[in-house]
């Protein structure tokens, strides 16, 4: 399994292609986006890093994945490394709909914490869960050794 990176636009339509609600990746906004990539090749996951407020230290994660095998804790680390020490920030936050149980399951066992519910955050009957993982989560979760 390796990382990919370099190729944002392609990764994002396919993160998007695999978000029903989310329609394009334009809709996100300025991104960059990384992927995980099987030794075969395929792409397992992938995960798109938007709207970065430098001011607030903050960004927002969409990702997507076609298989779990991608969440290893080598890979999971490599991802997050972006916002927290390649941008800085002190927060990330992903919003996923309510109706993806697999994702709050997955967003909950990489240490996102759930911070509260939105009515039609992804249109009139789509509700969502907001959650939040801090750079001290972070650091707790891969400090290193």
């Amino acid at each position: 399994m390796q990382i990919i990176t370099g190729y944002d636009r392609a990764i994002g339509e396919w993160v998007a292609d695999q978000i029903p609600h989310l329609g394009s990746v334009d809709a996100l906004g300025p991104f960059v986006a990384l992927g995980v990539q099987s030794d075969a090749g395929a792409l397992l996951a992938g995960c798109v890093f938007h709207g970065y407020v430098p001011a607030y230290g903050t960004c927002e994660l969409t990702f997507a994945a076609a298989s779990p095998r991608w969440a290893t804790r080598s890979v999971v680390r490599t991802l997050l490394a972006v916002p927290f020490e390649q941008y800085g920030c002190h927060r990330v936050t992903c919003v996923t709909p309510t109706s993806n149980a697999r994702a709050a399951k997955l967003l909950a066992g990489l240490g996102f914490i759930k911070e509260g519910a939105h009515v039609g955050a992804f249109g009139p009957r789509v509700n969502a869960y907001s959650f939040r993982l801090l750079r001290r989560d972070y650091n707790r979760m891969f400090k290193r050794k």
